[in-house]
C-alpha cells in the first residue's frame, strides 16, 4: 500500500512537471498577440523567455527590437534589430519585416548622428538582398537610405569647409545614382570651392547635359561661363558638349560674346530660345554675366534688343543702354546715330504689343542728352501723341498719356491740357493716383 501510494505520488509529480513545462513554453504567436495589443513590456518578457528556452525564429529578435524602441531603450533596440537582419531569411514573405527593421535602425542611428553605422548596416542589407534576389522589392528602398545618408555626410563636411570630404561622400552617391544631375552639380560646386575649376567645369557640363529640362540646364551652363570667362578655355568643352544641342549652342554663344561677336551670339541664342520654348532666359542670363565683366560696351545690349525685342529682358537692356548713354557722351552719340534708327524701325514695324512696350525706352533714347527747350518739349509731345493715336489700345497708353500730361503742365504750364489728360487717365483708365495732378491743374485754372 505504501509502495502504491509512493508510485502514485511520483506519477502525479511527473505529470504536473510536464504540464508546467508545457505551460511555460512561449510560441511566436503569443508574442505577436501581445505586440498587436501594444503590450511592449510583455513582448520583451515573452521573447526573452523564448530565446532562453532555445527558440530559433529570428522574428523574436524583430519584436524585441521594435518593443525596446517603443519603450525608449534604443541601444537594446539596435542590438536586436541587427540580430534580426543578420539571422533572418531574406525571402519574399519577410520583405515587410526586413524593410521595417532597417528603417527603424536608420531612425535610431540618425537620432545619434551615427551615419557610419547607417552605411555599414545598409550596405550589409544591400548585399543580402542581392544574394537572395530580392532587389526588385528592396533595392531602391535601401539605395535611397544610402544616398540620403551620404548626402548628409557630404553636407556636414561642406559646412566645415571640408570640400574634399564632401566630394568623397557625393562621389559614393554616384555608385547608386550615376546619372543624378543634382549630385553631379553639387560635386562641381565643391571642386569650384577648392579652386579646381577645370574639373568643376566638366562636372557642370555633365550635369547640364543630363538634365532634360532647359530650365535646369541654365544654372550649370552659366557656372561654366563664369569659371572660364577670364581664360581662353570656353572652347575646351565644346567637343564634349556636341551631343547636347542646348549646352553646345550656349557655350558657343558665350565664346562669341567673349570675342564681341554679339550679332552672331544673339542670333544663335534666338534660335535656341525658339527651340526650347524659353522666352529670352538663356540670352538674358548670358548678357548679365557679360555685363558684369564688361560694363562699358553698349553693343551687347543693342543686339540683345534687336534679336529678342518681345522679351521683358529687352526693356532691362534698354535701361542699361540709356544709363551708359547718360554717363558717356561718346556712347550717347553712338546710340543716337548708329543704334536708334534700327530700334525705332523695329518698334514702328512690329505687330507685337510686347515689342511696342519698348517705345518709352526708344523715346527716351531719342532725346538723350537734349536740353528741354520749348521746341524740344513740343516735339516730345508730338511724338507721344502720334504713338497714342496709332496704338490707342496698347497697354502702355496710360504711361504715354501721363508723360504727355506732365510735359504740358510742368514744362509748358498748359493746365487746361493737363486737366484733360489727367481726367482721362482717371475716368477711362482708373488711374486714381492722378487725382492729385488733376487737382493741381484745377487750382492753377482757378477751378
Amino acid at each position: 500500500m505504501i509502495i502504491k501510494n509512493a508510485l502514485l505520488f511520483v506519477s502525479l509529480m511527473i505529470f504536473f512537471g510536464i504540464s508546467f513545462c508545457q505551460e511555460k513554453k512561449v510560441e511566436l504567436k503569443d508574442v505577436v498577440q501581445e505586440f498587436q495589443k501594444n503590450n511592449f513590456e510583455r513582448v520583451i518578457e515573452l521573447s526573452d523567455r523564448a530565446i532562453k528556452e532555445g527558440a530559433q525564429q529570428p522574428e523574436f529578435y524583430f519584436y524585441l527590437g521594435f518593443s525596446y524602441m517603443k519603450v525608449s531603450k534604443n541601444s537594446e533596440a539596435v542590438n536586436f534589430f541587427r540580430l534580426f537582419l543578420k539571422n533572418a531569411e531574406y525571402t519574399q514573405k519577410n520583405v515587410w519585416m526586413l524593410r521595417q527593421a532597417l528603417n527603424n535602425l536608420v531612425s535610431l542611428y540618425r537620432n545619434n548622428k551615427d551615419f557610419n553605422s547607417i552605411l555599414d548596416d545598409a550596405n550589409f542589407f544591400l548585399e543580402k538582398i542581392k544574394s537572395a534576389n530580392l532587389t526588385e522589392q528592396l533595392d531602391v528602398f535601401c539605395k535611397n537610405i544610402l544616398v540620403e545618408t551620404l548626402k548628409e555626410i557630404g553636407n556636414r563636411r561642406a559646412e566645415t569647409r571640408d570640400y574634399a570630404g564632401a566630394i568623397e561622400a557625393y562621389k559614393k552617391i554616384l555608385e547608386y545614382k550615376p546619372d543624378d544631375p543634382n549630385i553631379i552639380s553639387r560635386i562641381a560646386v565643391y571642386y569650384k570651392n577648392l579652386g579646381q575649376n577645370e574639373v568643376a567645369a566638366k562636372y557642370y557640363l555633365k550635369s547640364a547635359m543630363i538634365w532634360s529640362s532647359w530650365t535646369s540646364k541654365i544654372t550649370p551652363l552659366v557656372s561654366i561661363v563664369e569659371i572660364f570667362w577670364e581664360t581662353d578655355r570656353l572652347n575646351a568643352l565644346l567637343k564634349e558638349a556636341e551631343t547636347d544641342s542646348v549646352s553646345y549652342n550656349f557655350l558657343v554663344a558665350a565664346d562669341e560674346m567673349k570675342k564681341k561677336m554679339y550679332s552672331e551670339a544673339f542670333s544663335r541664342l534666338r534660335k535656341l530660345e525658339d527651340e526650347t520654348g524659353s522666352k529670352g532666359d538663356f540670352s538674358e542670363r548670358l548678357l548679365r554675366i557679360v555685363y558684369s565683366k564688361r560694363t562699358d560696351d553698349p553693343w551687347m545690349f543693342y543686339f540683345f534688343i534687336l534679336n529678342l525685342p518681345e522679351t521683358s529682358g529687352s526693356r532691362w537692356a534698354a535701361d542699361m543702354l540709356i544709363n551708359l548713354g547718360r554717363n558717356n557722351p561718346e556712347i550717347e552719340k553712338t546710340i543716337k546715330e548708329k543704334m536708334l534708327p534700327a530700334m525705332m524701325k523695329l518698334v514702328e514695324e512690329s505687330t507685337s504689343v510686347e515689342v511696342r512696350k519698348l517705345f518709352p525706352k526708344i523715346f527716351e533714347m531719342k532725346f538723350l542728352g537734349t536740353p528741354d527747350s520749348r521746341e524740344i518739349i513740343i516735339e516730345k509731345i508730338k511724338t507721344l501723341e502720334q504713338f497714342a493715336s496709332k496704338y490707342s489700345e496698347d497697354p502702355i497708353i496710360p504711361d504715354i498719356l501721363k508723360s504727355q500730361a506732365i510735359l504740358y503742365t510742368d514744362n509748358l504750364l498748359d493746365y487746361q491740357k493737363g486737366k484733360e489728360l489727367f481726367g482721362l487717365l482717371i475716368k477711362k483708365y482708373n488711374q486714381k493716383a492722378m487725382t492729385v495732378h488733376l487737382a493741381r491743374c484745377l487750382i492753377n485754372l482757378g477751378e
